[in-house]
């Protein structure tokens, strides 16, 4: 089964293109974002055009920042 989790507050830009088994969380998301198969994404802002890796765990400003585009 695949399942896609998206739990509010969430802030989602235009055009978001989500894996399999991803989870988003209490995140804003820019525009033009990509979240990978089984990546979870918690309390973060993202950027425009952010690409999260496929099984990434981000949860801390810090490490989304670091991602790139």
């Amino acid at each position: 089964m695949t399942l896609i989790v998206l739990h509010g507050p969430l802030e989602v830009g235009d055009h978001l293109t989500i894996g399999d088994d991803a989870v988003l969380f209490r995140s804003q998301l820019g525009d033009n974002v990509t979240i990978g198969t089984g990546a979870i994404v918690v309390g973060v802002t993202l950027r425009d055009g952010v690409q999260v890796p496929k099984g990434a765990a981000i949860a801390t400003q810090e490490q989304a920042n670091a991602l790139s585009t």
